[in-house]
């Protein structure tokens, strides 16, 4: 899965106010497959609607997870991506596909941070991860900013859903630290999140946070006491 930008479309270094905010669809979301165990790749569909923001440093690769479960929703694949198309700021979208990517359900907000803090001044949230358990439980982390006022620094934090991604639990941080941010912006990291899922079904997210004075990847175990369901 990759992002493909529309240069004619880009507000990089156009300004970081809220008449600077993408007003439009600005990228594809492309969805490859391969059936010759990677000699060659094909088209599978897109999501022909993402936003990607230029002006903060949001900008992050989509994640995508397939479901291998025998639960009800085997097969289905996920995508999730930072999106900036409500509120002038960046939010985690997610959507979902029941035929191998070709077609796409309607992007709907899976960052659950609901406060607003006016235009061009809302917690810009990112670096999204998905995976899907044994059980068929569908696992996200994003970088998130709610407790992060001036947009610079983040806490990762971890949601679920049991039914195919159609709802999803409150989240919750799984570090006992943020990543804060320092005088020196290369060392603010924000480049690097993962989330994998464990044979027993425990999911195991990595993040970057400077806890220690140095960015370094941090992990948890994250168990989800559930199974999907419809």
């Amino acid at each position: 899965m990759v992002a493909e930008l529309d240069n004619s479309k880009l507000n990089m270094s156009y300004g970081t106010d809220a008449k600077s905010a993408i007003s439009t669809a600005d990228s594809v979301l492309c969805i490859y497959r391969s059936v010759d165990d990677g000699k060659s790749v094909m088209l599978a569909g897109q999501i022909k609607d993402a936003y990607y923001d230029w002006r903060v440093p949001d900008l992050s690769t989509p994640s995508l997870a397939l479901d291998r479960s025998s639960g009800p929703f085997r097969g289905r694949l996920y995508a999730v991506w930072p999106d900036a198309r409500y509120d002038q700021r960046t939010q985690i979208l997610f959507s979902y596909s029941r035929d191998r990517g070709r077609t796409w359900a309607e992007p709907s907000v899976v960052s659950d941070d609901s406060q607003s803090r006016g235009s061009n001044n809302g917690a810009n949230n990112f670096m999204p991860a998905i995976a899907v358990n044994r059980d068929g439980v569908v696992g996200l982390l994003w970088y998130d900013r709610r407790d992060n006022p001036h947009n610079i620094g983040y806490w990762p934090r971890f949601s679920a859903s049991l039914d195919g991604g159609e709802t999803w639990l409150r989240s919750v941080r799984v570090s006992a630290s943020p990543h804060v941010a320092t005088d020196d912006t290369r060392k603010n990291g924000g480049d690097t999140a993962g989330l994998a899922a464990d044979a027993d079904g425990t999911f195991h997210p990595v993040w970057i946070d400077n806890r220690t004075g140095i960015p370094q990847m941090w992990t948890a175990t994250v168990n989800v006491k559930a199974a999907a369901r419809r």
